[in-house]
C-alpha cells in the first residue's frame, strides 16, 4: 500500500498581506501604464493628423467702389464681404456705423446666414445730410474682434 505523506502548511498572514500588496500595486501599475499609453495615443493622433483651420473673414471686397466722395442727401450703397471657412454654416450680424464730428449718424445692424466654405456680399447704405461733412464708416462683425473702416466726405 502506498502511503502519500499529508504536508501541512499555513499561509502566514504577513505573506498573504505582502502578496495581496503587490497584486495591488501591478494592477495601478498597470492602469497608469493603459491612460499614459491612451493619452500618447490622442495626442500622437492630433499632432500627425491635418486639422483644417477654422475662421471669418470680413472685408471691403473692391475699395475703389466706395463712396469716398458723397452728394448731400443721395443714398450711396457699399458692400462688405463675409467668408465662413469655419466648420459649418454660420449665422453672423454685421453693425455698419457712420460716425461724424457731431456724433454716431446712424447704425444699421444686419444678419446673414452663410454656408460653411462660402462667402456672401451684405451691402449697406450711406447718406450724408450735410456740406463738408466728414464721416467715418465702420462695419463690424458682431461676436469678434473684426471690422472694416473706410472715411466719406461730402
Amino acid at each position: 500500500m502506498l502511503r502519500i505523506p499529508k504536508t501541512s502548511r499555513t499561509i502566514k498572514t504577513g505573506s498573504l498581506l505582502k502578496s495581496v500588496a503587490y497584486i495591488v500595486i501591478a494592477g495601478l501599475a498597470l492602469m497608469l501604464a493603459i491612460r499614459h499609453h491612451t493619452a500618447l495615443s490622442r495626442s500622437y493622433h492630433n499632432a500627425t493628423t491635418h486639422q483644417a483651420e477654422t475662421y471669418t473673414e470680413l472685408y471691403l471686397d473692391n475699395n475703389t467702389k466706395l463712396p469716398t466722395r458723397v452728394t448731400i442727401g443721395k443714398s450711396y450703397t457699399y458692400r462688405v464681404r463675409v467668408a465662413n471657412h469655419e466648420s459649418g454654416n454660420r449665422t453672423y450680424t454685421l453693425l455698419a456705423t457712420v460716425t461724424t464730428a457731431a456724433g454716431t449718424v446712424s447704425s444699421t445692424t444686419k444678419t446673414v446666414s452663410i454656408a460653411q466654405g462660402k462667402a456672401q456680399d451684405v451691402p449697406f447704405t450711406l447718406s450724408l445730410a450735410q456740406l463738408d461733412q466728414t464721416a467715418e464708416i465702420t462695419v463690424t462683425l458682431q461676436g469678434t474682434d473684426q471690422y472694416v473702416t473706410f472715411r466719406s466726405q461730402s
